[in-house]
C-alpha cells in the first residue's frame, strides 16, 4: 500500500480553514449563479447571512449553502414579508370597498 501524497492530520487542518475561509462576494456570485448586483443589495439589507469586516463583505462555504438550500425552486415557506404583502392587499381592498359603500354607480362588468 501506498502513503497518502499528505498525511490525513495536515488534511484535516486543509478542510477545516478552506471551510472557515471568507468568500467574496464575487465568487459566491460566480458559485451560485445569483447575480452580483443581487447578493450585494440582499446582504445590505440584511436579508443574507453573511460576514462583514470594515467595508468589504463576504460568505464562509457554510453561508452559501445555507443561502443555496434557502432558494430551491418549490419551496413553500412562507417569510414575514409575504404575509406582511398580503395583510397590506387585504386593507387596501377593504379601503377600496367601504369608500364605495354609499355610491349608487354600479360598476358593468
Amino acid at each position: 500500500m501506498t502513503s497518502p501524497l499528505v498525511p490525513l492530520a495536515e488534511f484535516a487542518r486543509l478542510v477545516a480553514r478552506e471551510q472557515h475561509r471568507v468568500l467574496p462576494l464575487d465568487e459566491v456570485a460566480e458559485l451560485t449563479g445569483f447575480s452580483l448586483r443581487w447578493i450585494e443589495t440582499e446582504c445590505r439589507a440584511d436579508r443574507l447571512d453573511h460576514t462583514q469586516k470594515g467595508h468589504t463583505r463576504g460568505m464562509t462555504l457554510a453561508q452559501v449553502d445555507q443561502l443555496v438550500a434557502s432558494r430551491r425552486r418549490g419551496r413553500t415557506e412562507v417569510t414575514a414579508s409575504a404575509v406582511q404583502i398580503s395583510g397590506r392587499a387585504a386593507a387596501i381592498e377593504a379601503s377600496k370597498r367601504s369608500a364605495n359603500r354609499g355610491s349608487r354607480r354600479m360598476d358593468v362588468a
